[in-house]
Order: C-alpha cells, then sequence, then structure tokens
C-alpha cells in the first residue's frame, strides 16, 4: 500500500488536545516531522497509523477520559499527604528522638523535613516605661557556630537515611539565622506540620510548642523522649466530641488512612456536647478508616489514655490540645497537661 493512500493520523498544528493525545496514545516521538517522510510538518506529537476517523476520535476521548482521571488522582493524592514537615532544631538530649519521628513522618508520604535552627531561650529584661522586653544574649553567644553545630546534626542524621530510587523521605535544610519560639508559630503556617520533642528539661520548651499549636493553624507531632520503633501503625484517637478532636481527625486522616489498627476511646464524665463515639466510628468509616470504639468508666482522662495507648500497643496518639483552657488545666489539670509530660508515644496534637 502506498504512503499516500494510507490514512495517516498526524498531530498536525491544529494545536489540538485531541491531535496531541491520539499521537501519545500510539507511543509516538515528540518532536519534528519532515514533510519528505511524513507529509505535513508538525510540531507535535507524530500519530502515524491506520485510522479511521471514527477511530481517531474514540482513541482521543479514551485519551482525553484517561488524563482527567490521572489528574483528579494525582489532585486526591495530594490532598491526603502530609508533604512538608518542620523540624525545629536544637542541641537538647531528645533531638535523636524528633529526627526520627520526623523521618517516620516523611516517609509515609516521601515528604520533606526541613530543618530550621532555634535559638535557645535567653533572659529577658523588662523595662518599665514604657513597657518591652528586650531579650539578652549571653556574652559568649556565637549564633554562627550554634547554626554550623545543629545543622551538622541535622546532615549527619540525613546522611544516615537517604531516600531510596522509590521514594522516602527527603531533608532539606532552611537557610537563614535562627529563629525564635514565637516565630516558629508564624513560619509553621506553610507546612503541613511541625515536629517538636516533649517539653521538659531534655526536650523542647513549653513556649516553642504552644507557638506552634496556636500560631500556626496546623498540627503539631509531639516526638517521644526515646527514637520511636514503628509510626502510624496502630493508632488511637481520643474522643471527646470537641471541635479541637474533630480538627486533629481530619488533619490526621492521610495518617488514618495508613494505619492497619486504629481505636477510639471515650471517658465518661469527659465528654462534651455533640456526637458520641459510634459517629466518630461512622465518620471514619465513610472516609475509608476501619475503626474500632471503647467507652471507659469516669476516672483521669489523660492516665486513661495512656493506660489504653499502652493496652493496644499504639504507636501515635491523636488528640485535640487544650479543649480545656490552659489556665484550667494549669490550675486543676487536664488531659493534655498530663499526656504532654508523660507520653512515650508520639502525639498528634491540634488546636
Amino acid at each position: 500500500m502506498r504512503p499516500c493512500s494510507r490514512r495517516r493520523l498526524c498531530a498536525l498544528r491544529m494545536g489540538t488536545r485531541r491531535s496531541r493525545l491520539v499521537g501519545r496514545a500510539l507511543g509516538r516521538p515528540r518532536g519534528r516531522c519532515h514533510r519528505a517522510q511524513h507529509g505535513p510538518v508538525c510540531d507535535g506529537f507524530l500519530a502515524d497509523a491506520l485510522l479511521s476517523p471514527t477511530e481517531a476520535d474514540s482513541v482521543a476521548a479514551l485519551c482525553y477520559h484517561w488524563v482527567v482521571a490521572k489528574k483528579i488522582s494525582v489532585r486526591h493524592s495530594w490532598n491526603t499527604a502530609m508533604k512538608s514537615i518542620l523540624l525545629p532544631v536544637d542541641q537538647s538530649e531528645q533531638m535523636a528522638s524528633a529526627l526520627e519521628t520526623a523521618w517516620r513522618l516523611a516517609s509515609l508520604f516521601e515528604g520533606t523535613v526541613e530543618g530550621v535552627a532555634l535559638r535557645p531561650a535567653f533572659a529577658e529584661i523588662v523595662a518599665p516605661d514604657p513597657i518591652v522586653a528586650v531579650t539578652i544574649p549571653p556574652a559568649d553567644w556565637n549564633e554562627t557556630e550554634f547554626c554550623r553545630t545543629v545543622r551538622q546534626a541535622f546532615d549527619t542524621f540525613a546522611a544516615e537515611h537517604p531516600a531510596s530510587q522509590g521514594g522516602g523521605a527527603r531533608f532539606r535544610w532552611r537557610g537563614g539565622s535562627a529563629i525564635e519560639d514565637s516565630t516558629l508559630g508564624t513560619l509553621g503556617r506553610v507546612y503541613d506540620a511541625t515536629l517538636l520533642s516533649r517539653p521538659g528539661s531534655r526536650g523542647a520548651r513549653m513556649t516553642a510548642l504552644e507557638a506552634a499549636l496556636f500560631d500556626s493553624g496546623r498540627p503539631v507531632l509531639m516526638a517521644p523522649p526515646k527514637p520511636p520503633k514503628s509510626f502510624g501503625e496502630t493508632v488511637l484517637i481520643h474522643w471527646n466530641a470537641s471541635t479541637e478532636t474533630a480538627r486533629a481527625i481530619l488533619l490526621a486522616m492521610p495518617i488514618l488512612r495508613k494505619a492497619r489498627r486504629v481505636s477510639l476511646i471515650a471517658i465518661e464524665g469527659h465528654l462534651s456536647p455533640g456526637p458520641n463515639i459510634k459517629d466518630a466510628v461512622g465518620h471514619l468509616q465513610a472516609n475509608g478508616v476501619t475503626a474500632t470504639e471503647k467507652t471507659v468508666s469516669k476516672q483521669p482522662p489523660g492516665e486513661a489514655i495512656l493506660a489504653e495507648a499502652a493496652a493496644i500497643g499504639a504507636d501515635l496518639l491523636i488528640k485535640g490540645a487544650y479543649t480545656q483552657s490552659r489556665l484550667r488545666q494549669m490550675i486543676f489539670g487536664g488531659a493534655t497537661s498530663h499526656i504532654l509530660g508523660a507520653a512515650e508515644i508520639p502525639v498528634f496534637f491540634s488546636h
């Protein structure tokens, strides 16, 4: 059969989506075809095939729907992933656990852990007139040396945990000077989550955690004192029907969809007015997460939550933070305060 007698489908300079998609479906290379070999000159995809116009339209329609489905799939995957994790790096003893926890979280979604130097707390001098507070670093403070030291620790851990060819977590250092606790909350607004170690003398400062929790609008993942062996496989959710808990579940949904086991616990006498725990289980099921539920008798909620986490072998706790006010928890105690001081597993907080 002579070439001129064949129905040669070429991606002409029509500029249409259909011609380009047909060329892609037929596996032709992208580039310029020459008139001497292929007839018309085009800048698109070359689709040289024995297709009738009707067949070409069918192939184009199939290709179009495939591309639309692909875009929806990509968009859905981005909506159900946590791709960027902010990790403030300091010289505390629990920094190793924070690095390990951040790596495990990022590995779930092939995300990026971005490190930033977090400046130590310095004494403040308050002037009465006008009332201002000025932070005075010690005379021997060398910020350049501090940033170099914490970055070296970050880079060393990153080198020991390289991303595989198929994916995995990546590490990146955010340049610039060290940031303060108050800046951490605003910076966290452009990340999917901020990760800090458990507050205390050997871990993060409470001011840093509260800044990230209240000012970023994003969740905070609290690393335990010791590096976790696993993350997000067995998850416990504290359900108390509060707005904070509902938000925590929503933000943690990407992790919940990947978990092997999800359980909810409610404590009698410590529930806000709202949906019961069975309603919460139904909500998770509607989002593709199978969960079990348990309600325990009235007892201190913080202790009951951590006891249940230990009983089921949970490696992640999801909790709405400060359902009661911070002042009330400081005076009377509360579940959040207890967990902040006693949790031995990662805790996903949201306010």
